[in-house]
């Protein structure tokens, strides 16, 4: 790392550092422009054909913008789906109606039982 790089680092880090100081009530005129930091490879990596060097970019969306893309974002994962019409088949049908029919059994037998054990406790306890 030469000097340059060095002195730009430190001085991006001191700049965040007061950046954060400040975090807890953040405000428009605390919105500081960093100088854009060029990082140029030593003298053994400059050998390196695969570097390439790409243009620095800074976007800053307005609110307007901001809320338009999201809305763009938002529409863009909705998804019509056609109606979809299922018929069980007749096995389907009549194996549904053997459940229905098993927990009705169920409840009626577990009913039955209770009315008897009362009757029955009514009956022997004078």
């Amino acid at each position: 790392m030469n000097a340059k790089t060095l002195s730009a680092a430190m001085s991006l880090i001191l700049s965040l550092a007061a950046l954060s100081a400040n975090a807890e009530t953040p405000r428009v005129d605390h919105i500081v422009d960093l100088p854009a930091v060029t990082v140029r490879p030593d003298v053994e990596l400059a050998r390196v054909d695969h570097i390439v060097d790409l243009p620095a970019v800074t976007v800053r969306p307005d609110a307007a913008l901001r809320a338009e893309l999201a809305t763009q974002a938002f529409v863009a994962r909705i998804v019509d789906l056609p109606a979809i019409n299922v018929h069980p088949s007749a096995e389907q049908l009549a194996e549904r109606a053997a459940i229905i029919a098993a927990e009705q059994a169920r409840a009626l037998t577990a009913q039955l039982a209770s009315n008897l054990l009362a009757e029955t406790v009514a009956v022997t306890l004078p």
